[in-house]
């Protein structure tokens, strides 16, 4: 098997009202491919899109949702309109870069990339948590100084 995907039936409704989506994959489950499940963000309830697997974690895992979804009609513009949710890993990066307006860090991954026990992580976190700019630039004031 070279790629698999699943799009629900519910896929480009759920698309088409969202104005953010998540993706996260996973290489443990299917060892040795890895999965993509594709989610809807709707007034901050998460919807299933649609899953997608592939041998390796590469742009291809994540494309196939625009390949597919193209196929059961939601254009290939409208992901130029909605603001991508995820990891860092580079593959992701590359797809938002090519088909998605924002890119945005889940608050978790950034927290793993600085590690719990880490000075670093007291920091992040607590400009993570702010609300506005102006809180963010005190609390950004009061770590320098």
């Amino acid at each position: 098997m070279q790629s698999l995907i699943i799009l629900f039936p519910w896929a480009s409704t759920v698309f088409n009202e969202c104005y953010f989506l998540e993706m996260d994959a996973s290489f443990r489950c299917l060892d040795p491919y890895c999965f993509c499940v594709l989610n809807g963000i709707h007034k901050n309830e998460s919807y299933p899109i649609g899953l997608s697997v592939c041998p390796t974690e590469l742009e291809l895992l994540y494309q196939l949702f625009v390949n597919v979804g193209i196929m059961i009609g939601i254009d290939e513009n409208d992901w130029q309109q909605k603001c991508l949710l995820s990891d860092m890993g580079t593959a992701l990066i590359a797809f938002a870069n090519n088909n998605c307006q924002f890119h945005y860090f889940c608050h978790r991954h950034i927290y793993e990339f600085f590690g719990s026990n880490s000075a670093l992580y007291c920091f992040v976190s607590k400009l993570l948590k702010c609300y506005s700019i102006e809180e963010y630039d005190d609390i950004r004031l009061d770590i320098l100084l």
